[in-house]
């Protein structure tokens, strides 16, 4: 009995062999969106079980019975609703592998849509509440065979009429898997009149199947070249931005400086950059552009450009942003850039500030041990070619900090969807008092992630962090 099932058996192990492989390597790579592995390995596995369950041998009882132990009229049952389920499972794959084509054809959905489904829920109905010689009739080999010849047909008229002429690997084998298939499905049908000849239906379908993993592997190898090709130009891209921000931080007498960016992506979109005037007067800029990734990244370039164009203006923060804001408008493409500059002037002790669109500075007064948002703010960058912008003027003193920040900080939420906020800003301000400037940054990143629960690594928005440390005259940095 065995025996004169082997070759139906192989098949049908090495069907749900690779039916069960495919499933695992989607499970495994889900995250790609790829539902074609998905697929395959559904039918592969489906028709696998459906061809064991319909093992041909008789004697004393059929194989798969002998094997399963399961009571014949389920095993038929199953057997019948795996067939109806087939036609559909066939066309999610055939619609994942045109995709744009078959979205835009309609003929295409006529031919794969009302054909597959039609026999599905036909077969399924009779199944259950008719008699089992009307359900013989839509068993689905008749009609699954027309719904199989009906897609060849289509992709054989759509490969010979292709306009640009150019060979489809994908949907050559696709099509020669598909015509084998019919072949050996109107041959297996025709044996129910009398036709001469052993059902090799399980041949063809394992062609078919043999051409689907082809069409599969190709994907997956043209993915993983993409992907590569992507993961590379976003290296270059990071090395690029990296190039972009400030490689060392300004020495400049009386003021200590940390600045940290952490990016949502391998690049994102915050900036910043230092504009000295001489040895006792520097301008700070950080600037956020609106959206993430290589888009922004772009922006931020731009930015740079701008930046260093204001040059002569790097000790009136109001008239810099003015200047900014100039040259953006019009060439942003619909996006915004916010930012904030901060001129400091160790010889008058004083420091000016003006925002545009961005959140505010903090600035902490060691004396009176009391800490402050500097308020003023205009209009986002890029947007308006006429807005003002105007700056504040404030006295600082020794142990005095300021603190610059992009919205990653203050609007990194927690499972709750809480936001961090400014008020616990305010507190860690507070609390850090007598700390350098690096370890605020620090204790900030720290604070932001255990607030979201997750690793100070994987922001939910670009971060950047600017500390300064205001020093008595001759200090190098205040102990903490």
């Amino acid at each position: 009995m065995l025996r004169a099932d082997a070759l139906p058996m192989a098949l049908a192990v090495v069907l749900v062999s690779a039916g069960v492989a495919g499933i695992l390597l989607f499970s495994i790579r889900s995250r790609k969106r790829d539902y074609t592995l998905l697929l395959f390995g559904m039918f592969s596995g489906l028709y696998g079980a459906r061809l064991f369950l319909s093992l041909p041998s008789q004697w004393p009882r059929p194989t798969s019975q002998v094997l399963l132990a399961l009571p014949t009229s389920f095993q038929v049952h199953l057997g019948r609703e795996m067939t109806f389920m087939l036609p559909v499972i066939g066309f999610l794959f055939c619609a994942q592998i045109l995709g744009d084509s078959l979205r835009r054809n309609r003929l295409v959905w006529i031919l794969l849509v009302p054909i597959p489904i039609a026999i599905a829920l036909a077969g399924l109905t009779c199944d259950l509440f008719f008699q089992r010689a009307v359900t013989k009739m839509l068993n689905g080999q008749g009609l699954f065979s027309a719904g199989v010849i009906a897609v060849v047909a289509y992709l054989l008229v759509r490969d010979f009429f292709r306009r640009d002429r150019k060979p489809n690997p994908e949907m050559r084998v696709l099509t020669v898997g598909f015509g084998a298939m019919s072949i050996f499905v109107v041959h297996a049908n025709l044996t129910y009149f009398g036709f001469p000849g052993p059902n090799l239906e399980a041949v063809g379908f394992f062609i078919f199947v043999w051409a689907l993993g082809y069409v599969v592997f190709l994907r997956g190898v043209r993915n993983e070249e993409q992907l590569l090709a992507v993961r590379n130009e976003l290296e270059i891209a990071r090395q690029i931005q990296s190039s972009i921000l400030p490689q060392e931080l300004p020495k400049i007498a009386g003021v200590e400086i940390a600045a940290c960016y952490a990016p949502m992506k391998a690049i994102g979109g915050d900036f910043y950059e230092f504009l000295p005037v001489d040895d006792k007067r520097l301008g700070i800029l950080i600037a956020d552009v609106s959206g993430h990734g290589v888009p922004a990244a772009l922006m931020a370039s731009m930015v740079k450009v701008a930046v260093f164009a204001q040059m002569e203006n790097a000790s009136r923060p109001e008239q810099l942003l003015s200047g900014l804001n100039k040259i953006l408008c019009g060439n942003l493409r619909g996006q915004y850039v916010t930012a904030a500059y901060l001129f400091l002037d160790v010889e008058s002790k004083r420091l000016a500030y003006a925002g545009a669109g961005h959140p505010p500075p903090l600035l902490w007064d060691r004396a009176a041990r009391t800490a402050r948002f500097l308020e003023d703010n205009g209009l986002m960058l890029g947007l308006f070619p006429e807005a003002e912008y105007c700056a504040t003027e404030l006295a600082w003193n020794p142990g005095d900090r300021c603190l610059l920040y992009t919205d990653g900080v203050i609007e990194a939420e927690n499972s709750q969807e809480i936001s961090f906020g400014r008020d616990r800003l305010e507190n860690l301000m507070k609390t850090a008092d007598g700390s350098n400037p690096s370890t605020l940054s620090d204790r900030l990143l720290d604070s932001v992630a255990a607030w979201r629960g997750r690793s100070r690594d994987d922001p939910q928005d670009d971060i950047t962090i600017i500390a300064v440390q205001f020093l008595a005259a001759g200090a190098a940095q205040l102990p903490g």
